[in-house]
């Protein structure tokens, strides 16, 4: 019952414009992202793990994504 709710309450507010932010292995850009934590990597700046999703509203972003951003030596 509740999860059948909570799964249509996910596609209507998906239809009204709310969208999950795609962060992952992708350039960090502060305006979508918050860092949390910056690890040791080859890859400088790039988002290595999402802790938490971020959301944005039509173009408005609603809450940034929590993340692990990598760090060359």
């Amino acid at each position: 019952g509740l999860a059948m709710i909570k799964t249509q309450f996910a596609k209507l507010l998906e239809q009204m414009g709310l969208q999950k932010i795609e962060v992952l292995n992708r350039e960090f850009d502060p305006h979508t992202a918050e860092a949390v934590d910056i690890v040791e990597s080859p890859q400088d700046n790039i988002v290595l793990e999402q802790v938490r999703p971020g959301y944005q509203f039509v173009d408005r972003v609603i809450r940034p994504a929590q993340v692990r951003v990598g760090k060359s030596k």
